[in-house]
């Protein structure tokens, strides 16, 4: 457990009266994948927002990078957000922003990486979702489905 990314022990979700989760518990390690599988309303969503520190669970814990989320002061709680990048299923790429200025804006709210490493961070994402660099002058309405899913990929 020593390399978990995240820990989820014994978390409880609850919504008034209704119980959304039961006693889940977890562990994502380094360089594993998750998937949440289940149909609409089953909580998939309210257990990521907890994952990642949006939500507070009813009862129970989730540790990210070793650390106790939900005990963290605020500030800290901020700082291990930072580390999270987040897909969104259909995409939610900025209309009005470029390929570029998309994957760039998460990089850019840190406000700790300097213009020239961002453009160079910028054009190692778009080579590792198969896009080529002419690709950070579209728009996102000059993309095809495929193409915003690597758009958001690489942003995330």
């Amino acid at each position: 457990m020593s390399d978990a990314i995240i820990r989820v022990e014994h978390v409880w979700t609850r919504f008034g009266d209704t119980v959304i989760h039961e006693d889940i518990s977890l562990s994502l390690q380094r360089g594993g994948i998750l998937g949440l599988v289940g149909i609409s309303g089953s909580g998939k969503t309210v257990l990521m927002r907890e994952m990642i520190g949006l939500q507070t669970p009813t009862q129970g814990q989730v540790y990210v990078f070793g650390e106790a989320l939900h005990q963290a002061g605020r500030a800290r709680r901020q700082q291990l957000r930072n580390r999270f990048g987040v897909l969104f299923q259909s995409g939610a790429l900025f209309s009005a922003l470029s390929v570029f200025d998309n994957i760039a804006f998460p990089l850019r709210e840190l406000r700790c990486l300097d213009e020239a490493l961002i453009r160079d961070l910028v054009s190692m994402k778009l080579s590792m979702v198969g896009l080529k660099a002419e690709d950070a002058t579209l728009m996102p309405a000059e993309l095809s489905g495929g193409m915003v899913r690597r758009v958001a990929l690489a942003r995330a």
